[in-house]
């Protein structure tokens, strides 16, 4: 049995999309489909603890057509926005636990100037499951030659790599075709996000901010003793 994980590339995602990950064998980076302005796929929450407030972390993009793919979005380094990260992560983080670990993994990803926003995001997605013992598969929609849109393009990824069962989220409810699914032998399964603060080692977590709020306070190993305990 293949389970497999279809979603656009995100950066430093929250939590939910973690627990997904680690329900699969496959994950399929769906790169190849239209870039969404004011998404999460250059930018994330953050909590800012001086204002008492949520905060943006937001990557800057070259201008590009509004068609343009998500594959072919380039960073804009023209602006210093990997210091004013840095500088945001250091004045929330600098005294948790595991800060200097976390920290560096951060820095060093960001200096390296990744031209592209997909593989600086497709970078941190790896390393995170790396450390944090995920060990589904990755693979670029953009390579796998599949045409169609919308529920059609899930549909036919899944057959293109072989899936028995598609994991996603229960937004996907609004335009998933589940019948077609059905017909080609492939079980959808819907995963409810985790939307309310919940406990973690006596510690309160709001899930809706980036993965990186997790990592800071509790680290790797804790992550993956989190994902396990909530694999269902």
């Amino acid at each position: 049995m293949s389970k497999t994980l279809i979603h656009q590339p995100e950066y430093l995602p929250w939590i939910n999309l973690f627990i997904k990950m680690n329900l699969v064998e496959k994950f399929v980076i769906l790169d190849n489909v239209q870039y969404s302005r004011r998404s999460f796929q250059n930018r994330n929450l953050l909590p800012n603890i001086k204002k008492n407030c949520k905060d943006y972390i937001t990557i800057p993009i070259q201008k590009a057509a509004f068609t343009c793919k998500i594959n072919k979005i380039k960073i804009d380094y023209t602006q210093n926005w990997i210091e004013k990260h840095l500088e945001k992560i250091k004045t929330n983080y600098s005294k948790s636990k595991f800060f200097e670990e976390v920290f560096e993994l951060i820095r060093k990803q960001l200096n390296l100037k990744e031209e592209y926003l997909c593989n600086l995001n497709e970078n941190f997605l790896k390393l995170i499951s790396l450390k944090s013992k995920i060990k589904c598969e990755f693979i670029k929609a953009s390579e796998l030659n599949v045409m169609g849109s919308k529920s059609d393009l899930i549909l036919n990824i899944c057959k293109k790599i072989g899936t028995n069962t598609y994991i996603t989220g229960v937004g996907s409810k609004n335009y998933l075709d589940e019948k077609s699914f059905d017909q080609n032998n492939i079980d959808v399964k819907f995963i409810k996000p985790i939307v309310e603060n919940f406990q973690f080692k006596n510690q309160s977590i709001n899930p809706n901010y980036s993965i990186i709020d997790f990592l800071f306070n509790f680290g790797f190993k804790n992550l993956n003793e989190f994902l396990d305990k909530n694999a269902n």
